[in-house]
């Protein structure tokens, strides 16, 4: 049997993983500082790669402040 690959996860379990309001979630979506989301079928998910890249510029951003401010947003 092979790995399974990690899965997408809901706008709902990633508000729950880092204590994000789902208002403020949308919110910040839209100014483009949350990950991008997919739709499959009607479900709304957030892929792994996705995620991690947004962590990454969290911790990035929280690691030098100055630099995050000179840097447009991504």
């Amino acid at each position: 049997m092979q790995p399974q690959a990690p899965t997408a996860i809901t706008i709902a379990q990633f508000c729950a993983k880092y204590n994000v309001h789902r208002a403020t979630f949308y919110r910040n979506l839209k100014r483009g500082l949350m990950p991008p989301i997919i739709k499959i079928g009607t479900a709304t998910r957030i892929l792994p790669d996705d995620e991690a890249a947004w962590l990454s510029r969290q911790r990035d951003a929280s690691a030098s402040p100055e630099d995050a401010r000179s840097r447009p947003p991504q």
